[in-house]
């Protein structure tokens, strides 16, 4: 579209002093010709002179699952982006698996970020069994959807956290207001953007940054 073609511009002719990248698919092409200096907020082996300044997103996972057990919580589901690889099923299981915690491959559902109101009726689905079967645990992987997520929650009957714990990615700062008690769990998105300028000005300035 126009914006796109508009920051191809911008890049191509070294009108801007860097580029940042916080999803990777849809700059891919530029990325990969830029003229300039590129930060990407993902995992970037695969793309040569691309610095990578990633959220450590297994530590999010290990800090959210610890505070579902602090809460005698088990049977744990999650609601993730759809876009993300499909290994992420495994990955969540396995890691659930490693702490004693039950998952299930069905209790894993993904929404479209884009059009997160999916978020909803896939949280009605995960409490749609009995009380004893379905899952006293959430997580919600991507700060888009836990609105959403949540207002399928009190569509499905939960009005507090005696029946499920929740998760939360989150960016912040955060000003919002939460329809039920969440842990919202993340980054500061303040601090993140300092440092990927900070990456920027060191490698226009010739610095071997890794």
């Amino acid at each position: 579209d126009a914006e796109y073609e508009r920051l191809v511009a911008d890049v191509t002719s070294r009108r801007v002093a860097g580029l940042i990248a916080t999803v990777p698919y849809p700059l891919m092409k530029l990325i990969r010709r830029s003229p300039i200096p590129c930060v990407a907020m993902y995992h970037a082996a695969d793309l040569p002179g691309v610095l990578p300044v990633c959220l450590d997103q297994g530590e999010w996972l290990d800090r959210a699952l610890e505070h579902l057990a602090a809460r005698g919580r088990r049977r744990i589901a999650a609601i993730t982006p759809s876009n993300g690889p499909p290994q992420r099923v495994e990955a969540l299981l396995a890691a659930l698996s490693a702490r004693g915690l039950e998952g299930r491959a069905e209790w894993i559902q993904g929404a479209d970020v884009r059009n997160a109101h999916w978020a909803r009726p896939c949280v009605r689905l995960l409490l749609a069994g009995e009380a004893g079967e379905r899952p006293d645990g959430l997580l919600i992987l991507d700060d888009t959807l836990a609105d959403h997520a949540c207002a399928g929650l009190v569509e499905a009957g939960v009005s507090g956290s005696g029946d499920i714990d929740i998760v939360a990615h989150c960016n912040f700062p955060w000003q919002g207001a939460d329809a039920l008690p969440i842990r919202r769990l993340g980054w500061d998105a303040r601090e993140a953007l300092r440092t990927c300028i900070d990456v920027i000005d060191r490698r226009a300035a010739g610095e071997d940054v890794t």
